[in-house]
């Protein structure tokens, strides 16, 4: 993963924001940011830090290096700095968009290194790379402060470290004489551990700053880890094509800039379909799917359930612990609602403390079912606030359900009558389900 990178690079904001010093580049010691974030956060930073540092030190005392070595790490160091450069502009926009981990597209380059040279020098590129991405691309942006480079850059080291261990261990070593079928292997192990350890490190250091600890957060989407492995991927590529003949390694210079293309695209779409706090449908994108599965039911002569879904008490809530703890109850509420539908359901924040969900090729007796476990589940919620003293908040909600075609030919015919049981669920008393 990466806290930053790899990798993945999450937000470390939390819901409490930190006050960081005005002076962003403080010489003094007591004046830096790292000192006004958590203490646990702190102590586990500079603790992978001084181990970074000292492994490194121990590797190159351990590891001889030669002249090849070194000239193959001047290479890398070109190698990444270019790509960097490649996509700069592109890198800068992902990154101010990006609220989550995402990926950029160095551990192409430190991967290879950890399999091609010894790991003192790997974590040379390393540093290298990640200090050339702060100053071109990282250094002016809003919350980026140097105790975070510093970590993206020791967790990377670490993560080449495991990797090195590994390919001294192999056949992998050297690399140009690997060719059975089991060395495949050693380098899908290597791929394996660096992930595992980036994303172990990443999680840790994500939970010590944020009160949001879901797996999603912590770990990031199937997609985002996906898309790690083929950077990874790309990176044990890298390292047999500079094996064989180093001018081959031109050729990935294309596909990494198309992909990185492709990271901006899906983010800003992502980013226009998307509600920010809670991660569901918004309402507009949440309406025109809708409206596209109702034509698709129409024209198969299927029913669909809609479920419209309103915190109870959520004003008094917002009012007694502020907006911070409200935003979190928005958030677990929508987490809630991904665990309980399927995964082809459309769950929507419809505005405010209301949310929409859409359960295609549904009977009525099957929407109701559904409504009665997602209010059953948020029933047994509980939310922390941040007054240390305060017992938590619990949360409900009261849920109207209507079905298409039998309340109406047309959403807002479907809306309208969700909204009405709706409001019959509050009057009765709310926590609980109506239908129409």
């Amino acid at each position: 993963m990466g806290m930053y990178e790899n990798g993945r690079v999450p937000s470390m904001n939390t819901d409490r924001p930190h006050k960081h010093p005005r002076v962003r580049g403080s010489l003094r010691v007591t004046g830096w940011a790292l000192w006004t974030i958590p203490r646990p956060a702190r102590h586990f930073l500079i603790l992978i830090d001084v181990l970074a540092v000292v492994v490194t030190i121990v590797a190159a005392y351990v590891l001889p290096v030669n002249d090849a070595d070194l000239r193959m790490c001047a290479l890398l160091i070109g190698l990444g700095v270019a790509a960097a450069e490649m996509t700069r502009r592109i890198e800068r926009v992902r990154r101010l968009v990006s609220d989550t981990p995402h990926i950029n597209l160095t551990s192409v380059w430190t991967l290879a290194g950890a399999v091609l040279i010894p790991t003192s020098l790997t974590a040379l590129v390393v540093a290298v790379l990640y200090g050339h991405l702060w100053v071109r691309s990282y250094r002016r942006m809003l919350g980026m402060y140097p105790y975070r480079d510093i970590f993206n850059v020791c967790q990377v080291a670490l993560c080449c470290h495991a990797v090195g261990w590994i390919v001294q261990r192999s056949r992998l070593h050297p690399l140009e004489e690997a060719e059975a079928a089991t060395d495949l292997l050693w380098l899908v192990a290597a791929i394996g551990v660096y992930t595992a350890l980036n994303s172990l490190l990443v999680a840790i250091a994500i939970a010590l700053f944020q009160t949001d600890r879901s797996p999603v957060r912590l770990l990031g989407s199937l997609n985002e880890n996906m898309l790690e492995w083929a950077t990874l991927s790309l990176g044990a590529v890298a390292a047999l094509l500079l094996s064989m003949h180093t001018w081959l390694v031109a050729l990935l210079f294309p596909p990494m800039y198309a992909l990185h293309r492709s990271l901006l695209i899906r983010q800003f779409e992502h980013a226009a379909t998307t509600d920010p706090k809670t991660g569901l449908l918004n309402a507009a994108s949440w309406h025109e799917l809708t409206t596209k599965e109702l034509e698709r039911a129409r024209r198969n002569n299927a029913t669909l359930g809609l479920l419209m879904i309103d915190i109870d008490h959520f004003r008094r809530l917002n009012n007694k612990h502020g907006h911070l703890v409200g935003d979190r109850a928005l958030r677990t509420i929508a987490d809630t609602l991904r665990r309980t539908t399927r995964n082809y359901d459309l769950c929507g924040r419809f505005g405010g403390e209301e949310f929409v969900v859409l359960l295609p090729e549904t009977d009525a007796t099957e929407a109701w079912n559904v409504a009665n476990r997602i209010c059953d589940r948020i029933r047994h919620l509980e939310i922390q606030t941040d007054t240390p003293t305060a017992n938590p908040e619990r949360l409900s909600v009261s849920i109207g359900v209507a079905m298409f075609p039998q309340t109406g030919e047309n959403l807002e015919d479907v809306l309208l009558a969700a909204d009405k049981a709706l409001y019959s669920a509050k009057d009765a008393g709310r926590d609980q389900v109506r239908t129409v």
